[in-house]
């Protein structure tokens, strides 16, 4: 499994429109689990139905899966949707099904530039704490075993090097 993730205007969107095209890659595309007023213990559900459904499948790739409440709930909402045992089961199931997570992370300022008028209330003025929230994040991850794709679209060689990178830890 494989799962994109950042803040808004990382490139995500653009990654999964290259992914979508890019004849050498036959997967299967998804959103997160999450819808919005979902509860944690829905959120949670949604996530293990998932994982059981594509865990182990490297052709499955999703925008977004978990870390995005992990970052967004407690800076946008003031509170995360998942308890402590929601998070460190959803963890365990990453590690033990393989996911590969790649992080979108252009320069900070490129992500600013990139945000759209229509982006969710609190986004644009709180777009420096969400970087450094998906910074720690991707920071502590490799520490669990689960491996972590660092993608910057502003690079030449950005999505050849991602595609090497994953090919090298057994995508594609």
């Amino acid at each position: 499994m494989l799962i994109l993730e950042g803040p808004d205007g990382c490139g995500k969107s653009t990654l999964i429109r290259n992914l979508k095209l890019d004849d050498t890659i036959q997967a299967e595309f998804f959103k997160t689990p999450y819808r919005p007023g979902m509860t944690g213990g829905e959120f949670y559900g949604a996530m293990l139905k998932h994982l059981n459904l594509h865990g182990f499948r490297a052709r499955a790739i999703y925008d977004r899966f978990f870390f995005g409440e992990l970052v967004y709930g407690p800076i946008i909402r003031k509170e995360c949707i998942l308890d402590e045992v929601m998070i460190a089961v959803i963890l365990k199931e990453l590690i033990r099904t393989q996911t590969v997570v790649i992080y979108c992370r252009p320069p900070t300022q490129q992500t600013f530039n990139k945000l759209g008028s229509d982006q969710m209330e609190g986004v644009r003025e709180n777009i420096g704490r969400l970087v450094r929230a998906y910074d720690y994040w991707f920071a502590v991850l490799p520490m669990t075993g689960i491996r972590v794709i660092r993608y910057d679209w502003t690079l030449e060689t950005g999505y050849q090097s991602l595609k090497k990178e994953f090919k090298e830890v057994g995508g594609w």
